[in-house]
């Protein structure tokens, strides 16, 4: 991401949300605030982005054909929609089993899970980089929106400061449970980093408290294996946040159980696939190397999904 702007990445997440609501007849994830939250100008900036095939040179200009935008379905609603409906479905779960709770949403962007909360019992904590998250303040305020009183937002310079340091300095109580979403993250980070990560955040939950999140397997990366992950994995680049090489299922699992976490969902890409695209008018198809897995601390199970 480059200083001082809100992250491309963000906004990209946010206007598959939004163009997957405004355009497609079959919802996997409803975000009804998603266009009103990054405004126009950013969603046709993000339109001519994708239409281009990701080229950051993409003309200034109209859109063309402004209710089409196939690549938007091809490369990238399969993950962003999938985990963001994996994520918020096993929240609902976990909040019912559990009553007051907290959400933290690592690498939050754009996201308007607190404005569309509808349960006081769920305290959201999104935690970004400063100027994603001034980037997403200056919008609320240009909306008159606000914020809500169980909504806390936490800016963290990842290079600079410590995510639980500034997580715990901003009211996140360790005995309250947990859900933990790092949507998108895994992308970039190897495995040791990853697994630094799940420390930190194991360190933070108290038993049964749960982390979300998806993984690309060690294949993904492979020349030949996938055109839409090679895609994806050159236009990242192209913006300074290179992929790293996936991760294999076996070395996730041991990795977890070296945090004092387990599995306790595991979809493969069929059983995405199956779940969520199953019959879709959009023709929208999972990703061969995309996994999605939520953990439980400590063997305690914290919900009753199966």
């Amino acid at each position: 991401m480059l200083e001082g702007t809100a992250s491309v990445t963000a906004k990209l997440c946010s206007f598959v949300r939004a163009y997957h609501c405004g355009h497609d007849r079959q919802r996997v994830f409803d975000d009804f605030l998603a266009r009103d939250l990054m405004g126009d100008a950013d969603y046709r900036e993000m339109q001519r982005l994708v239409q281009g095939e990701f080229s950051i040179d993409c003309p200034e200009g109209p859109c063309s054909t402004y209710d089409t935008c196939p690549a938007a379905r091809y490369y990238l609603s399969p993950i962003l929609l999938g985990r963001a409906a994996f994520a918020e479905d096993l929240l609902q779960q976990f909040a019912q089993s559990n009553g007051t709770c907290q959400y933290v949403i690592c690498g939050a962007g754009l996201d308007t899970f607190f404005l569309r909360n509808a349960d006081s019992n769920i305290r959201v904590f999104e935690i970004d980089h400063p100027d994603t998250g001034n980037y997403k303040m200056d919008r609320l305020e240009t909306l008159g929106w606000g914020t809500q009183a169980n909504a806390t937002f936490v800016s963290v310079d990842f290079n600079r400061e410590s995510l639980s340091e500034r997580l715990l300095e901003s009211g996140f109580d360790p005995s309250v449970p947990s859900f933990f979403a790092l949507l998108g993250v895994t992308y970039y980070l190897d495995l040791p980093v990853f697994e630094r990560t799940c420390r930190d955040i194991a360190g933070l939950q108290c038993p049964g408290s749960v982390l979300c999140f998806d993984f690309p397997d060690q294949s993904s990366l492979t020349s030949g294996y996938s055109d839409r992950i090679e895609r994806l994995a050159h236009f990242a680049e192209k913006l300074g946040e290179p992929m790293a090489g996936g991760y294999q299922l076996a070395d996730v699992a041991a990795l977890l159980k070296r945090c004092d976490m387990s599995i306790d969902t595991y979809m493969a890409p069929a059983a995405i696939q199956s779940k969520y695209f199953e019959g879709s008018p959009s023709n929208l198809k999972a990703y061969e190397s995309i996994h999605f897995i939520s953990t439980v601390k400590d063997g305690v199970r914290a919900y009753g999904m199966q």
